[in-house]
């Protein structure tokens, strides 16, 4: 990179924080989606499907065990760290969080 002679503003550095994010997130997200696990967080392999779109998130019945930990992590059981990165990553992919809930905030 070529040395630049005046400082870079506040906000371009927050922009490329936040692109440096988006680019970490990309490259999780196709990583696991070459070798895909239950986002559960019990580290069981999931089928891979050759189509993203159509990939599944969870091994049967272990959706319920997320959101489970999601609930206790509101009601302050639970500590926040308990749910896996990548199910983070993956948050918009999961369906129990697209619809508005308390359980987004904990994401």
């Amino acid at each position: 990179m070529a040395n630049r002679s005046t400082p870079r503003s506040a906000r371009s550095e927050a922009i490329a924080r936040s692109w440096a994010t988006r680019k970490a997130n990309a490259a999780a997200e196709a990583a696991w989606l070459e070798k895909p696990v239950c986002l559960c967080g019990c580290g069981e392999a999931v089928a891979r499907h050759r189509n993203p779109d159509r990939q599944r998130l969870f091994r049967p019945g272990h959706d319920m065990r997320l959101k489970a930990v999601a609930a206790g992590i509101l009601a302050g059981e639970i500590p926040k760290h308990a749910i896996p990165d990548i199910a983070r990553v993956l948050k918009n992919r999961i369906r129990f969080l697209r619809k508005p809930s308390q359980l987004n905030r904990t994401f």
